[in-house]
């Protein structure tokens, strides 16, 4: 589950049952050259194989 820690984190938080809090956000995201040269999507996991291990890991739990 490399490169998704924020699936990682929110899968472990349901599975513990902890609460979490949603904020939406308005005009996200934002992009900026940097998020461009450093974003996972074109990158590491431009496949999302990562993102659905994690989701799948979790599943029980959400």
């Amino acid at each position: 589950m490399r490169f998704v820690d924020d699936v990682w984190f929110s899968g472990h938080l349901a599975r513990r049952g902890v609460e979490r809090l949603v904020i939406p956000g308005r005009g996200l995201p934002i992009e900026t050259e940097a998020s461009d040269l450093a974003a996972l999507t074109f990158g590491p996991n431009s496949s999302g194989t990562n993102d659905l291990a994690a989701i799948a890991a979790f599943r029980e739990w959400w």
